[in-house]
């Protein structure tokens, strides 16, 4: 048991303020693979430590094991924290910084890098990033309300059901 009772982990940055996108292109600047660059696959957005995932790179294997088998060996991407990546300029692939600015003619957030080795230039947002969904942004539908809530339910949980039971 610690003598002093410990002190609760403040977060690293506010929730608006990510400088890293899924499918940006960053290079590893500490750890096994220092130096590397590789894509984003996935960033876990945990106030208290926050990671990425890059594409090829901090490998681990995992041993999996089977019932009806022998077990196997899986090679996965484990998880990189993110003040460990920078952000490479798209002009000159060297790591930089970023930041966010609000450009008032096109009405959209933009990033710019910046630093030493920046060439101030703009970081649109990744191809990957684009296509990402969003939220269900679909209009509602004109029987919808608090009386309609559990009809409309009841036909999600069916279609939900019945694409289940085909396939």
């Amino acid at each position: 048991m610690p003598s002093k009772p410990l002190k609760a982990i403040k977060p690293m940055f506010d929730k608006g303020k990510w400088r890293i996108l899924r499918g940006d292109l960053v290079q590893i600047i500490a750890g096994k693979d220092r130096g590397l660059t590789g894509r984003v696959l996935r960033v876990l957005r945990d106030e208290r430590f926050p990671r990425v995932i890059v594409e090829g790179r901090n490998m681990v294997k995992r041993h999996v094991k089977s019932q009806e088998s022998k077990g196997f060996v899986v090679s996965m991407e484990a998880p990189v924290h993110y003040s460990n990546v920078m952000v490479l300029d798209p002009i000159t692939s060297k790591p930089v910084r970023t930041r966010w600015v609000y450009d008032a003619e096109a009405g959209q957030k933009l990033r710019l890098t910046r630093g030493k080795l920046s060439s101030r230039s703009v970081i649109y947002p990744p191809e990957l990033h684009k296509t990402h969904p969003g939220p269900d942004t679909r209009a509602a539908a004109p029987d919808s309300g608090p009386a309609a809530a559990p009809r409309c339910a009841m036909q999600a949980t069916f279609v939900v059901v019945s694409s289940a039971v085909i396939l």
